[in-house]
This record gives structure tokens, sequence and C-alpha cells, in this order.
């Protein structure tokens, strides 16, 4: 870096980089965020899941533990099929259960336990976002003006060249095409 009246003189390479790398910071903490929260919502959903694995399992264990409810199986047709429709649901929610990444009650409270630590970062997130863009408003500030200061330089560039361009042509007159001399 130069100094320049006892001004600092930052390279303009140097402010967009900076820019950048507070864009994409952002953008990270934002997806470290949205990883929390789809991390929630799948265990959310693994926990109805499970609660409703556990009231099937409940009922069929009740069945197959009673002698009389899996005699009542033998000789009732919508006994049978009400214990039949229940291993079917019990099974159907064990298997979602097991696409949300659960295995049972163990490991969907095991799961919370780790998704608190993870919730638990998300303030200091939040507040590293909202430093971030503190920032960059300045520093889009600061681009914009040096964009402003760019294209002002270049149309005070251009008006030597339009003058010029017009004193040769003061002569001149057109007329259907054709230059003449006055």
């Amino acid at each position: 870096m130069k100094q320049a009246n006892g001004n600092q003189v930052v390279p303009i390479e140097t402010i967009q980089n900076t820019l950048n790398n507070r864009k994409e910071d952002i953008q990270r903490l934002h997806g470290e965020i949205d990883r929390v929260n789809r991390q929630r919502s799948r265990l959310q959903r693994a926990e109805g899941y499970l609660n409703n694995y556990e009231k099937y399992h409940a009922l069929v264990e009740k069945i197959e533990n009673n002698p009389f409810l899996k005699g009542k199986l033998l000789v009732s047709k919508s006994a049978k099929q009400e214990y039949d429709q229940a291993i079917s649901t019990r099974e159907t929610y064990q298997d979602s259960m097991k696409k949300e990444g659960v295995s049972g009650r163990k490991d969907l409270e095991k799961q919370f336990h780790n998704l608190g630590k993870m919730e638990a970062g998300v303030p200091a997130f939040k507040d590293q976002i909202q430093s971030q863009e503190k920032g960059i408003d300045l520093l889009d500030a600061i681009m914009k003006g040096v964009e402003q200061a760019g294209r002002n330089m270049q149309r005070e560039q251009k008006l030597p060249q339009q003058h010029l361009a017009k004193t040769k042509n003061k002569g001149k007159i057109r007329h259907r095409g054709w230059e003449m001399e006055r």
C-alpha cells in the first residue's frame, strides 16, 4: 500500500476481493443455519414416525403376548385384518424412520442432543452475518463511488474528442448523403 498525503491508498482489487469474501462468508453462514433448520425438520418428522411406530408396535406386541387376543385372530376375520394392518402400518413407519436416518428412540435422542449443540452456534452465525453485512454496505458504497468516478472520467475523456469532431465538420453541409464545402 502506498501513502498519499498521510492517507492510506487501498487498491480497488483489494476492496473488491474483501467484498466478495464477505459475501461468500455470509452465504456460507446462511448455509450453516439452513443445515441446522433442515436437521431440525428431519428429526421432527422422524420423531412423528417413531411415535406412530411405537404405538403400532405396542398394539402388535399386545396381541402377540395375549393368548386370548392371539386366539381371536384364528376365529375372527376382522381381528386378523386389524392385526395385519397394524403390522403393515408399523413397518411403514419403521421404513419412514430409516429414510430419515433414525433407527430408534435412543438414536433419535442422541441426534436431538447433537442438534442442540448445532443450534447453540446459530446465534453466533447470525451475529457474524450481521457484522459482515454492515461492512458490505460500506464496501458496496465505495465500489459504486469508484464505478461512478470511472464513468465520469470516461465521459470527460470523450468530450474533447467529440468537440474536436464537431469543429472539423462545422464547415461542411450535409445534403442527401453528399458533403459539400460552403
